[in-house]
């Protein structure tokens, strides 16, 4: 299923943009400052409101030095403030505006991805709560979450020994994944200098995919951040109870400690 966001994610997009000056704005502590500029400057000072509005101004001016950036920024910031539809559009133009082996484009195709993963979970949660309502008899929905795990997920670099040691393995490779996919320059970018824990609960679904990602943390871009990584772990081997595959639920703590 993962698969498929991705191959949506990359769709083509023709368009093209011209190349203008970029505008000097209101002087800030003293010092003039691009659109662009100011954009940066105001997040790293947490002042988001502003450095949103700021990026707005910078994108107008269309200057391609700086455009792929904001576009992945503005995408950023309305994915962590759970505005989906437009912070999909931000992603599409980075991924169909940069080179093939950019940084930008691999991290906007993930967040792409997570962001229809993320609207498909909540309309899973919205029907079954409707489901809920509706069962006037009162009787207990079949939940396989509840199934003894008779096999737990792993990697296909685990070997297949003890349950314990198939759980070792898996958490090592869950942790250097996050130590080197995490973004370690996203907290100076948005203002944030102290450590910062976020708690990631997820599924390895039948397909051997983390799916049904939750965070929770106190900055909202850290903690979409958090998602992004445990999202795009390699896919599994899923977890097995009486012969058939099932979903095992997860949970991992990601901290951020500033440069």
């Amino acid at each position: 299923m993962k698969n498929l966001y991705y191959l949506f994610a990359i769709t083509v997009l023709l368009g093209s943009s011209c190349q203008t000056k970029s505008t000097i704005v209101t002087k800030i502590n003293g010092s003039e400052k691009t659109f662009y500029e100011a954009a940066k400057y105001y997040l790293s000072e947490a002042e988001y409101n502003k450095g949103l509005e700021a990026i707005h101004q910078a994108i107008q001016e269309k200057n391609q030095e700086h455009l792929v950036e904001l576009y992945y920024l503005k995408g950023f910031m309305l994915h962590a403030y759970g505005k989906t539809t437009d912070a999909s559009a931000a992603y599409q133009y980075v991924i169909d505006h940069t080179e093939t082996y950019s940084l930008y484009k691999n991290k906007a195709a993930q967040l792409f991805a997570l962001n229809l993963a993320e609207e498909e979970f909540q309309e899973q949660i919205r029907v079954k709560q409707e489901e809920l309502l509706k069962n006037k008899n009162n009787e207990q929905l079949t939940d396989d979450s509840y199934l003894m795990v008779e096999k737990q997920p792993r990697f296909p670099t685990c070997p297949e020994t003890t349950q314990k040691e198939i759980q070792k393995c898996s958490s090592q490779i869950v942790q250097e994944h996050i130590v080197s996919t995490y973004d370690v320059g996203l907290g100076n970018t948005f203002g944030v200098y102290e450590k910062v824990r976020t708690h990631v609960y997820y599924t390895v679904d039948t397909e051997g995919d983390a799916t049904s990602i939750v965070a929770r943390g106190t900055n909202a871009f850290l903690s979409l951040e958090a998602k992004r990584v445990i999202f795009s772990l390699p896919q599994m081997l899923p977890g097995e109870s009486r012969g058939e595959k099932v979903s095992v639920p997860f949970s991992v703590p990601v901290t951020y400690n500033p440069l």
